[in-house]
């Protein structure tokens, strides 16, 4: 089937049925315009008892950390370079460091740029970004106290692997200038550089660093712009995923997770307490490595914080967000929940231009709160007011349906339900969902004429074959064979260069010559393009993503999900 079929963009009613809460699920934790109404538990069914479950304890996370240095994003490795600083004074041996945490840091560190003795008791993994202030406040001060007291001493060595965020235009390339910075046995040198000028990150600040610090250039610049590490600096996002990485930055102390920029002393305690033969494996998180010190906000100037919803959502639940925000950072809030449809709603979704609910608008004074420096990178701010920002996840439920226009669709127009999915094809969970979950949802609910389907490109930048991938699928559409050729694609997802996807063309039985420059000359590149930056509108910050009717999902979901909510959709 033709990718270019134009189908209606009529918006859709996004009014649900209504229902209500018992008192125990009434929310205690802040003032509202108008009592809360509410639902019966048998209302609930197991679906959306689990996904409201879930988006509740994303949203915390997601707001925790935005404020904390971190963004949610789908995200799928750096060559070695060992420095030893001083005499090595300490092995894991005499610490008597167990067996299997030896074997775990070895297997996290990969191949990756270490400082310090190769037998030291402790390893520190730390998964960064050159462009996240962040990690260049941690690199300047915990990171670096830690060099002076425990790597000199040979107590700790420290393993960098890098996690250049999506939303950061300059931390890819400045992580693969460190590699090729390495390839010449600086990238330490090149490392504390980026740091140390995360404000000028450019390729031609890169090529003057390199310069600066005596490389050769010739070499350092065939190496940057031909993206020779790109594929290291992926392998370290996927491992980083792996291991439950979602910000930066994040680290490992002998497999001890601690996230965040976090004070020395939360660090120092956790490797004292390793050193000491103390157990800290229980309880590190919450305990040893605490969270950062935000300060008391309870003398701030109340700060007026709007939260735009509806109360026929079921699945919208705010509490959990105003909760994080009144107790851990804005005590003075006063808070006021409004319907997205009632004049106030409408105005401020106007206002902002929100494509999804809920949302939280903060007033002035949120600028003078004791932590705002803390956390305004997580805001938009328009006339003295302040948005929690949309792209980070916290809305599930759509104002309005996105435009469907030149894109991918499946089933039939007169459909009652649409499907609307933002993927990538170099994406694990893309795939997974693709393989598994998208032929039941075929079989059952598209083929029956039950369901529209649409599909989006929503390539990932630390992906590199994922753009021309997406265009792969487009230049195939114009010859007739779009979903064909993105059944491949999803197919052979770790043989996605040029080379290979004009051979799937071959073997499709496509015209080479016309699909070969369709590729070549990037002919739908722009289109590509433009499904990203309409996602990005939309709130989408990783992949799979997917808007059901007025409905946002996130994640390679079973098929079990999406078919109690098509059920009772369909009535």
């Amino acid at each position: 089937m033709s990718k270019k079929k134009r189908v209606s963009t009529k918006k859709r009613s996004t009014k649900q049925k209504s229902v209500k809460k018992n008192d125990s699920q009434k929310k205690t934790t802040h003032e509202t315009k108008r009592p809360v109404q509410a639902v019966k538990k048998s209302a609930l069914s197991p679906w959306k008892c689990a996904l409201s479950i879930a988006a509740s304890v994303i949203i915390v996370f997601v707001l925790i950390g935005l404020i904390f240095g971190g963004n949610k994003q789908d995200i799928t490795s750096s060559t070695s370079v060992g420095t030893s600083l001083g005499s090595s004074t300490a092995s894991a041996g005499n610490y008597n460091i167990p067996a299997e945490v030896v074997a775990k840091n070895i297997e996290m560190m990969d191949d990756d740029a270490v400082l310090g003795d190769p037998n030291a008791p402790i390893t520190i993994i730390e998964f960064s970004d050159f462009e996240c202030p962040y990690c260049g406040r941690a690199a300047n001060d915990a990171v670096a106290k830690i060099k002076t007291n425990y790597v000199k001493s040979g107590k700790v060595k420290i393993v960098f692997r890098d996690f250049p965020l999506g939303f950061h235009q300059y931390a890819e390339k400045a992580a693969e200038a460190a590699e090729c910075a390495g390839d010449q046995g600086k990238y330490w040198e090149m490392h504390d550089k980026l740091f140390s000028n995360q404000g000028a990150l450019s390729v031609s600040d890169l090529k003057g660093y390199a310069k600066s610090l005596g490389l050769d250039t010739a070499t350092f610049d065939s190496c940057l712009d031909s993206g020779k590490n790109a594929a290291e600096i992926a392998k370290d996002m996927a491992d980083g995923q792996k291991y439950g990485v979602s910000g930066t930055p994040a680290f490992f102390i002998n497999g001890n997770s601690i996230v965040g920029a976090q004070p020395y002393e939360n660090f120092k305690s956790i490797i004292d307490a390793i050193l000491e033969g103390k157990d800290v494996s229980a309880g590190a998180d919450a305990e040893t490595a605490g969270e950062p010190e935000i300060g008391d906000s309870t003398n701030d100037a109340p700060i007026a914080m709007t939260v735009i919803t509806d109360d026929d959502c079921i699945y919208c639940d705010t509490s959990r967000v105003i909760a994080v925000t009144k107790d851990k950072f804005f005590m003075s809030s006063k808070v006021t929940e409004v319907q997205y449809d009632s004049a106030e709603g409408k105005a401020l979704i106007s206002e902002f231009g929100l494509k999804s609910i809920p949302a939280y608008v903060f007033g002035p004074n949120l600028a003078k709160a004791t932590n705002f420096n803390l956390v305004k990178d997580a805001f938009i701010t328009k006339d003295g007011k302040y948005l929690l920002n949309p792209a980070s996840g916290v809305g599930v439920k759509l104002i309005e349906m996105p435009e469907v226009d030149d894109d991918a669709v499946l089933g039939s127009s007169s459909a009652k339900i649409t499907i609307i999915e933002f993927a990538d094809y170099e994406c694990p969970y893309c795939g997974k969902y693709s393989t598994e979950t998208f032929p039941q949802i075929k079989a059952k609910y598209i083929d029956t004429g039950k369901v529209r389907y649409v599909f989006r490109d929503f390539p990932l930048s630390f992906h590199q074959d994922a753009q021309k991938a997406a265009e792969a699928a487009e230049c195939a559409g114009d010859q007739g064979k779009y979903w064909e050729m993105h059944e491949t694609l999803f197919s052979n997802q770790k043989n996605l260069d040029v080379p290979s996807l004009k051979g799937y063309a071959k073997d499709l039985g496509l015209d080479t010559s016309k699909f070969d420059s369709c590729l070549d000359n990037g002919d739908s590149a722009s289109e590509v393009k433009a499904d990203f930056q309409d996602g990005v509108e939309y709130g989408v910050s990783g992949t799979p993503a997917f808007f059901v009717d007025d409905m946002i999902l996130s994640g390679a979901l079973p098929f079990s999900v999406f078919d109690g909510i098509l059920t009772e959709m369909l009535g």
